[in-house]
């Protein structure tokens, strides 16, 4: 169970905020505590049951080298582990031999 604080819909670089949203719109919903990428939000007394999305392998890769111990654990442990669960297609590798030293 979920519940929304607030719905805006968005278009190009505007958003607008409105109290529904139908079939095509383009929308963000503010709020959210146990949804990700992929999930289906619906009436839970009349549920409808999608087919999950495939994601496609990641196609490009960067390397990220922080200059210290501690520039490690926030990209590590805050800024990328978020950007991993908001977006399935986002991978994080950490390669033991580029550790910066503490």
């Amino acid at each position: 169970r979920e519940r929304v604080g607030r719905i805006l819909k968005m278009h190009a670089n505007r958003r607008e905020e409105v109290e529904q949203v139908l079939a095509g719109d383009i929308a963000a919903a503010i709020g959210l505590r146990h949804t990700s990428t992929g999930d289906t939000l619906t009436d839970e007394h009349a549920p409808i049951v999608l087919e999950s999305i495939t994601f496609p392998e990641p196609v490009i890769s960067v390397a990220i080298e922080p200059k210290t111990k501690a520039d490690q654990d926030k990209l590590g442990d805050r800024a990328l582990q978020k950007l991993a669960e908001e977006d399935p297609t986002f991978q994080i590798r950490t390669d033991a031999r580029d550790r910066p030293d503490p």
